[in-house]
């Protein structure tokens, strides 16, 4: 944690029961590590960290319904309520188990190389940072929307829907590497920022190439 947070947290801001959990996370995006520090040391529950993961993936889930209803592609499909069903359980069921997955691998990854969380504690950071995160993968859907009605300067849909998807990663990554790093006492965020980096869009661009074969075939 930065001589900042420590001294932030000495003053007592973080320390008031009154401040609500939205002003928790819009403090979380100037100084994540101080506000996952203030987390960790009240020992939170199971119950309480995967609240924090439920709440994210519920805005997952209206970030994408809202592409669904609202893209006029969409907006008169017969089974966009079949849709609208599959997101909700991608985003209940599915979404949560690959957190728990996730973090699991993430904290073995961590103390292999000398960290000091728990896997609770990587739970809490990767769960927290997931909600810190949220809002701006729901801005990336108004964007998406906003590219998708207006045409997106020559864009196809498909890079319409995956570029805001791709720029809404970048801060998902590093409020959870910020989190995690915390969680273990790493001095930096960055080393872990770029080694979730190259694993997460990795990933993502795989299955962009697969979903682009796919199309072609």
């Amino acid at each position: 944690m930065s001589i900042e947070s420590e001294a932030a947290m000495a003053d007592g801001p973080y320390q008031d029961q009154a401040m609500g959990l939205w002003a928790r996370v819009h403090k979380s995006w100037t100084d994540m590590r101080g506000l996952t520090r203030y987390l960790l040391n009240q020992s939170p529950s199971e119950g309480r960290i995967i609240f924090y993961l439920v709440l994210s993936d519920l805005i997952f889930f209206l970030s994408w319904t809202l592409k669904t209803v609202i893209f006029p592609g969409l907006e008169a499909a017969p089974d966009a309520p079949v849709i609208i069903g599959a997101w909700l359980l991608i985003a209940l069921m599915v979404r949560t188990a690959l957190f728990y997955a996730a973090s699991s691998i993430v904290w073995v990854m961590c103390k292999g190389v000398g960290g000091e969380g728990s896997w609770r504690d990587t739970k809490a950071g990767m769960f927290w940072g997931s909600l810190v995160s949220a809002p701006f993968g729901f801005v990336a859907a108004l964007l998406t929307i906003l590219l998708l009605e207006t045409g997106g300067a020559g864009l196809s849909d498909a890079w319409a829907v995956i570029i805001p998807f791709l720029l809404a990663m970048v801060p998902f990554v590093w409020y959870i590497s910020a989190g995690v790093s915390e969680a273990h006492r790493f001095s930096q965020s960055v080393v872990l920022f770029v080694v979730l980096s190259i694993v997460v869009f990795g990933i993502i661009v795989a299955l962009i190439m697969f979903n682009l074969e796919s199309l072609a075939g």
